[in-house]
């Protein structure tokens, strides 16, 4: 590490009140301060269940959350990777979030999920399985959902159709 990195990231820990417990770590502190957000750090320690760390964010906007405004879904499901220790996938397109892992067949509380638009077949929008219900329907919680008021779309956990259903993902593997 040269002295500079090195003094710009001791600089960057005591901004963040904290010491990092891996190299992981002290990167993302570096990023953060920095204003960046890491995209591909893997997870470090135990991970925290990713469905909790999306759950937390329910009601939130893209502004609350720090995330670019419009087209934010996947913005939103890397917020939650990253919070929950895996890796974010490198894109802001719902459709790359399919790269993220190992697909799997059937749907279970934690996987990422990729879903086409109403009527369609292309992906239009992604989330985090938090439910399977009897019917094979999927609960989901995701960012830039529900209905639009005044303060704009928000983070929801809503109910998604098998039949809109593209990918499951697996983000820990």
């Amino acid at each position: 590490m040269t002295i500079l990195r090195t003094l710009a990231l001791a600089g960057a820990l005591a901004f963040a009140g904290a010491l990092p417990t891996s190299a992981n770590d002290a990167v993302a502190v570096y990023l953060a301060s920095l204003g960046q957000q890491p995209t591909s750090i893997g997870a470090t320690g135990r991970p925290m269940d990713l469905v909790a760390a999306a759950r937390r964010h329910v009601g939130a906007r893209a502004r609350d959350l720090g995330l670019p405004r419009g087209l934010w879904c996947a913005d939103f499901v890397n917020l939650a990777r990253r919070e929950a220790g895996l890796r974010a996938v490198p894109s802001r397109l719902a459709r790359d979030q399919i790269a993220g892992g190992r697909r799997v067949a059937e749907p279970r509380p934690g996987v990422v999920v990729v879903v086409s638009r109403r009527g369609g077949r292309l992906a239009a929008h992604t989330g985090v399985v938090s439910e399977v219900l009897p019917t094979g329907d999927v609960v989901v919680i995701s960012g830039n959902s529900g209905t639009r008021d005044r303060s704009g779309r928000r983070v929801t956990e809503a109910v998604y159709p098998r039949s809109r259903v593209i990918a499951f993902v697996d983000p820990n593997s």
